[in-house]
């Protein structure tokens, strides 16, 4: 588009800004110094969304391959989905997600150390990088765990709050084999998150603050620890509720709460009024505000 080549601004929101960061610290990527610094909106390196089980994510993708007819090695299989109608994969997709409230079935790996191009060669949240770095969360990250809760089974939930233990120590389960973390780190959980759990609205508020601080709040902060001392850094914390926030593209109200939702902070780097014709197309006094104070901070 007629930028500087020697002078390449990432950003991301939500997942694009934890594969933003990989970017940014990707050695392949340093190596070629294709990225000069990155912008990071309500997302950072995790293992729950950006850094998944191999093992689990091969599985899952034989299953998506498998429905759409495409069997064989991993090259035969590659030609294959490469030949398969978008929308079919789409289907396939769809009928082998996970139940769950977060757990995604793809998710970028750590890949194999002799992988051609290889930009995850390691868990990259331990690596540093010198170039300068913008990261954000919001107090309502949680928000889009509720509206993910729509799209799941009441009797989903149900389950989970009649063996809560089972599900927590499972969760775990995915970083440590330890059986006794599991357990006692189970125990902390529920004491901490789940004190009320009648009625369900209750439960299912808990739940999306339990997922928001393991995928966004905590890894957010690990992350932001690392790279401290290292490369330029600004971190901050987005709790401001603007004219947009909790407002569908169609004006329907998805958030009522007096919080800043996940990946609101685009909002103002990026007037995009345009694509909600709920709201006037100017910006309000505060809302600009809000602009130009992160704007400053871009230049």
């Amino acid at each position: 588009f007629g930028g500087d080549p020697n002078s390449v601004t990432i950003f991301g929101q939500s997942s694009g800004s934890q594969n933003s960061q990989q970017l940014l610290r990707s050695p392949l990527v340093e190596k070629e110094d294709l990225v000069t610094r990155a912008v990071c909106d309500s997302g950072t390196i995790n293992h729950v969304s950006s850094l998944m089980n191999v093992d689990e994510v091969r599985e899952n993708t034989l299953k998506v391959a498998k429905e759409v007819g495409c069997r064989g090695s991993s090259e035969e299989i590659r030609k294959c989905l490469q030949a398969v109608d978008g929308a079919a994969i789409m289907k396939a997709y769809a009928d082998n997600k996970p139940i769950d409230m977060s757990k995604l079935p793809f998710a970028p790996v750590i890949e194999p150390k002799d992988a051609e191009d290889n930009v995850i060669p390691e868990d990259l949240s331990l690596r540093v990088s010198s170039k300068p770095w913008i990261t954000s969360t919001a107090n309502g990250e949680y928000i889009l765990y509720l509206r993910m809760s729509k799209m799941v089974s009441p009797s989903w939930f149900e389950n989970v709050r009649n063996h809560l233990t089972s599900y927590l120590e499972s969760w775990i389960g995915q970083h440590t084999t330890d059986s006794a973390v599991k357990r006692e780190g189970a125990q902390m959980l529920k004491n901490y998150y789940f004190q009320v759990m009648e009625p369900m609205e209750n439960f299912t508020r808990d739940m999306a603050m339990l997922h928001a601080d393991d995928g966004f709040i905590f890894p957010f902060l690990f992350n932001i620890e690392k790279q401290k001392n290292n490369g330029p850094t600004w971190a901050f914390r987005n709790e401001y509720k603007g004219e947009l926030s909790g407002v569908s593209p169609w004006g329907e109200v998805t958030c009522v709460d007096d919080v800043a939702g996940h990946a609101e902070t685009m909002n103002y780097y990026f007037n995009r009024r345009s694509t909600n014709p709920s709201v006037s197309p100017i910006e309000t006094p505060e809302d600009r505000a809000v602009s130009k104070r992160l704007i400053k901070y871009l230049v």
